[in-house]
Order: C-alpha cells, then structure tokens, then sequence
C-alpha cells in the first residue's frame, strides 16, 4: 500500500483518548486495538468510501480486547456489509454515515444522527463472543434508517 494510501487510512480512523487511567498493559493492548482498527478501516473504506470511526472510551470501565473488538468488528463488519451487498446500500451509507462511534451501552442501543452513526452495545448480553448477538438487530437499525 502507498505511503499516500496509509496515511488516508489512518487519518479515518479517530480514536478517543481514554478516561480512565491506562496501565502500560492497557497502553500495549490500546495500541494493539489500534493497529486491528487501522487494518479493518482500509476494508471498510475500499467498501463503502472514507469516514471515520471511533470509539467512545468514556464508556468502557478498562480495555478490554473482547468487548472492544466485538463492538468495533461488529459495527464495521455490518456497516461494510450493507456497502458490498448493493450499490443501493453503498450509496446510502456514502450519504448518511461520515461517523461511526462504539461505546458500551446498558442496554444495547444504535442511533444515527447528523451523519453519526452510534453503536452502543452491551457487553454483559455479548454472549461470550458471539458476535451474531448483535449483527441481525444492528443490521435492521441500519436497513430501516438509512
């Protein structure tokens, strides 16, 4: 991939500073997370066109790789998805999403407004990593708002 490329790429991807305190554990872990987001971007983006996604760290009580990788996958994957299916669905992302936030959310909540797209899932109902838990709910949010 082009240097030019790259940096497009990581320019869409935001990730928010964290409010809790992060031990160098969660330092390497968030960086981790970080490199799996940059990764997963460049697919979203060839799908359906630049935007940005981040995540609302002020929700997560510490880093937790399965919570943030199921709500960071889960919402990509559908959104990405609903772009490769029709040109239909990639046209109407193109023109109502710009945003995509995850944040962790009791209960499990999805909202698009102003061209922000917030996932909001809950991790006590994740079902130990199943991430179909919420991909038929969101995809439907997403289908009937879009």
């Amino acid at each position: 991939m082009s240097k030019f490329k790259s940096a497009a790429v990581l320019a869409l991807c935001v990730v928010l500073t964290p409010a809790f305190a992060q031990s160098l554990g969660e330092k390497q872990r968030r960086a981790d997370i970080e490199k799996s987001l940059n990764r997963k971007m460049e697919s979203v983006t060839m799908a359906c066109g630049p935007m940005k996604f981040q995540f609302d760290w002020s929700t997560f009580q510490d880093v937790k790789d399965m919570e943030i990788n199921f709500c960071m996958h889960n919402g990509l994957n559908t959104v990405e998805n609903i772009c490769l299916r029709t040109k239909a669905g990639k046209e109407a992302v193109q023109s109502k999403i710009k945003t995509i936030t995850c944040k962790v959310s009791v209960p499990r909540t999805f909202s698009l407004k102003n061209g922000e797209f917030v996932y909001g899932f809950d991790p006590a109902n994740a079902d130990g990593g199943n991430w179909s838990y919420d991909q038929k709910p969101l995809e439907k949010f997403l289908m009937d708002n879009l």
